[in-house]
């Protein structure tokens, strides 16, 4: 997910994804806590039933001028996993700071 850029300090438009159960059984997803960082996003761990969906929202809000990256991932019970959800944005003054 791409924030593009937002002002060192302020919280951009928040961004969502979905993480959608496509399969017979429950699924069982999980994911790191978001601790003091550039990105927020929703703790929404738990089980998502068979067709079922989550929106997880994530926030960027950097705390310094320049580029942030983090990679989210999201673990579960699916084959394949741990899938991830990479997160990018850049950070900047707002003009006439220093």
């Amino acid at each position: 997910i791409n924030f593009g850029t937002a002002v060192v300090g302020e919280i951009s438009t928040p961004r969502t994804f979905r993480i959608i159960n496509e399969g017979t059984g429950d699924l069982t997803v999980s994911f790191p806590a978001s601790l003091n960082g550039a990105f927020r996003w929703s703790q929404l761990a738990g089980v998502i039933a068979p067709g079922a969906e989550r929106q997880v929202q994530v926030e960027f809000s950097p705390t310094v001028v320049g580029r942030a990256h983090r990679i989210l991932s999201v673990q579960s019970n699916a084959t394949g996993g741990p899938h991830s959800v990479d997160l990018v944005g850049t950070g900047f003054r707002a003009s006439g700071e220093r």
